[in-house]
């Protein structure tokens, strides 16, 4: 099961969410696209993991170098960076 809710940054997402913090525009655009792209990420991931464990092994290994799973993760990193530049707004300094 793909749960985005688990990890450290889901963890930190959704406390976050549920605190409803006063954002900009912007900033709650930012957020939001984070959390989609987080869920989005997991399940790319238990999709991996799928495959691998039904010994589909070359095409697990091929989403994790450059398919839907690499692309995805890629996006949350840079959203993250983006975060980053924001961070005072999210609390984080």
């Amino acid at each position: 099961m793909a749960k985005d809710n688990l990890c450290a940054l889901g963890m930190w997402l959704y406390e976050r969410k549920a605190q409803n913090p006063i954002l900009s525009k912007d900033a709650n655009a930012l957020f939001t696209r984070l959390l989609e792209e987080h869920a989005q990420f997991h399940l790319a991931a238990a999709q991996v993991a799928r495959m691998a464990l039904e010994g589909q092994r070359q095409e697990a290994l091929t989403q994790l170098q450059g398919g839907e799973y690499a692309r995805i993760s890629n996006r949350v990193i840079a959203t993250l960076g983006e975060l980053y530049l924001k961070r005072r707004e999210f609390g984080m300094d």
